[in-house]
């Protein structure tokens, strides 16, 4: 079971952001202890760099925020990614991910060092703007956990935590900004996690305040 809170802001529209996480995770939106601090490299959007040079060439992003990978799908010519000063929550920047595409995407990803056996609370803010969104639908977040046994950064992962790539009802429109906050419990042998934040269809989507943090120690988590 996984527990999902949003807290809204004027919101206009149909907000679609589905996750579920194979584990054992508390029915509650746990809080960090005092003082612990997020996972997430450069979580706040602040730090930009250039983008790699295919990137730029397969699409509009001319610089890209430090510590993510940037994965358009299908026509890249339709998607851009650039850092926004206007839409925020907190700092100098937001990140702003935009598709002309209703048979597109695009996302962003990190890859996390995480303990085995462990709880950690993910939060992040979005906003979007016109998602027309296409199956399956609108803002998709997914969790996944690597064991051990990759040892030497593959990119297979054991899919033991994976959140959702179904959405209903469907997303369209625009919303304000809004918080996702969920809780999740890693496997036995984990030793990294990946998370991936993906806009499926036409529109735009702002992150802001992307955090991953470590709650507590947890009991061993069913694998399926």
């Amino acid at each position: 079971m996984i527990m999902v809170v949003k807290r809204n802001i004027s919101v206009s529209g149909t907000l679609l952001c589905a996750m579920m996480l194979m584990g054992v995770a508390r029915a509650k939106a746990d809080s960090p202890p005092a003082g612990a601090q997020s996972i997430v490299n450069n979580g706040g959007f602040e730090d930009w760099q250039a983008a790699p040079e295919a990137l730029r060439k397969s699409m509009d992003c001319p610089r890209a925020p430090t510590g993510w990978s940037v994965q358009p799908a299908q026509d890249a010519k339709s998607c851009s990614l650039r850092r926004d000063t206007a839409n925020k929550r907190g700092g100098r920047f937001s990140v702003r991910l935009g598709n002309s595409n209703t048979k597109s995407g695009l996302s962003l990803a990190q890859r996390i060092d995480a303990e085995a056996e462990c709880r950690y609370v993910i939060r992040l803010w979005f906003k979007g703007d016109h998602i027309d969104a296409y199956h399956p639908k609108g803002v998709i977040v997914h969790v996944a956990a690597s064991s051990q046994s990759d040892k030497h950064d593959t990119g297979l992962w054991s899919g033991v935590l994976r959140a959702a790539d179904k959405t209903a009802p469907p997303n369209s429109g625009t919303f304000d900004w809004h918080e996702l906050v969920a809780t999740f419990d890693t496997p036995l042998d984990t030793r990294s996690i990946l998370l991936l934040v993906e806009l499926r269809g036409a529109g735009v989507l702002w992150l802001d305040d992307v955090q991953v943090t470590r709650l507590e120690k947890c009991k061993q988590v069913e694998s399926y």
